[in-house]
């Protein structure tokens, strides 16, 4: 009966149908999901550095390419939501190659399937909506991985250019892409060989090349600095970094924000597969294991949103192991057994994103914390009504409330801005706003 379902819909109408739920699920809310501190602060810096938007990236110690794709779009009327449509349209290319990917690896019903849980998948909702570098960089990222197995198998070159440009492109997003250096020789090993693969880490290379002169590059080692453990800092207090961090992402967040039954599915599926030596998984399951580890090991600040990168192998996973049974009705019934947890905090977050039963430091960002705008709102209007018509100071931390005060009110002549110093000096000002 399974069977007989997915046959009633044909490849290409199956897979237009969920770009367009795709669509609707991450338009529905763009607008009405609380501004995230992150989100204010980007656009504040490519605002404040319009001028010279070259290397404002360096400021917060980031690579360019998002900030750059922000400045463009800043100039638009509404920057905040032209900047969360990127977010959504990154998720979009995510989800097509997530569809392609499986149709390469193993065959179409894995693509569809695997597509299908990342469409209904509240991790992946809640950060295509929002305008921050992680959707980008999964975007890039998969596209690179989608690149290494087209041309491991065809010996193409310009699946070695296509997937070299999008690799570069993802390491002048963000450094955390350096990791995923070990595709090329896990793809040279297990799917197949080709020494025209090198070639891909050249190209990569060269695009990120020019960043390594730029002025103010040394910003980003010490911005990583703040996030990352030295290796032998981690492997000297291994329990409290890396057997903390894996409890966290795989109990409180993945176990959340995948579902119970899909992550216990991508792990049964990801070990039985490495110890049977089925190629296509086998490489899934190290690009699935291998990120995780890695960051549960080095993590110094450490939040869900640097896992996003797991729900391509993960998911795809996940297909292959549904789809790999033989009977029809078995088929559908694990597939509906593994959407059920997902898909009822998809519609919570859908329905009553601050009530949704979201991990806790995801709702202490969004709707509890100084990070998020719906802390900021009472403070931020109450700066508006006091500044009508009179000229204010108005005191405030660096960070958090900070954020959104300066965003608001940098750029109005009415509102002198003083920002509050940790055992500095008192700022005689009219209104004080701070984290709550």
């Amino acid at each position: 009966m399974g069977k007989l379902i997915l046959k009633q819909i044909k490849p290409n109408w199956f897979f237009l149908t969920l770009v367009v739920i795709y669509l609707i699920t991450r338009a529905w809310g763009l607008v009405s999901w609380p501004l995230f501190t992150d989100e204010v602060y980007y656009l504040r810096l490519v605002r404040e550095g319009i001028s010279n938007p070259l290397w404002i990236s360096f400021a917060d110690g980031k690579e360019p390419l998002f900030f750059w794709l922000l400045t463009a779009l800043s100039r638009l009327p509404d920057p905040i939501l032209a900047g969360r449509v990127m977010s959504l349209l990154a998720g979009l290319g995510t989800a097509t190659l997530v569809y392609f990917l499986g149709k390469e690896l193993f065959d179409q019903r894995t693509g569809q399937i695997a597509m299908l849980f990342y469409v209904f998948s509240p991790f992946a909702l809640v950060y295509n909506r929002l305008s921050l570098l992680d959707g980008l960089l999964v975007f890039l990222l998969t596209g690179f991985l989608f690149g290494l197995v087209k041309a491991s198998r065809l010996k193409s070159l310009r699946w070695v250019l296509i997937s070299g440009v999008f690799y570069g492109l993802a390491l002048v997003t963000k450094t955390i892409a350096q990791m995923f250096v070990f595709l090329v020789p896990l793809t040279m090993l297990i799917i197949k060989k080709n020494k025209l693969l090198l070639l891909v880490i050249i190209i990569a290379g060269a695009i990120y090349l020019p960043i390594l002169f730029a002025p103010g590059f040394a910003a980003i080692a010490d911005k990583n600095q703040t996030f990352v453990y030295s290796p032998f800092f981690a492997a000297k207090h291994i329990r409290e970094v890396l057997l903390t961090n894996l409890k966290m992402s795989l109990k409180d967040w993945l176990a959340v924000y995948l579902g119970v039954l899909p992550l216990v599915g991508v792990l049964i599926a990801g070990v039985y597969n490495l110890v049977h030596k089925n190629k296509s998984a086998a490489f899934l399951a190290i690009t699935f294991f291998l990120p995780l580890l890695a960051e549960a090991f080095l993590a110094k600040i450490f939040f869900p949103r640097y896992l996003l990168i797991l729900l391509v192998p993960g998911f795809l996973l996940d297909a292959y192991l549904i789809g790999s049974l033989k009977l029809g009705m078995l088929r559908l019934v694990i597939l509906v057994a593994f959407l059920i947890q997902p898909l009822i905090l998809f519609m919570q977050i859908e329905v009553s994103p601050a009530t949704a039963p979201l991990p806790a430091v995801e709702q202490w960002q969004f709707f509890t914390g100084w990070p998020s705008g719906l802390k900021a709102a009472k403070q931020i209007e109450a700066i508006r009504i006091l500044a009508a018509g009179k000229k204010i100071v108005v005191a405030t931390e660096n960070y958090g409330v900070g954020e959104f005060v300066r965003y608001y009110f940098s750029h109005d002549p009415g509102v002198n801005i003083r920002i509050i110093n940790p055992g500095g000096a008192k700022i005689e000002a009219d209104y004080v706003a701070v984290n709550q």
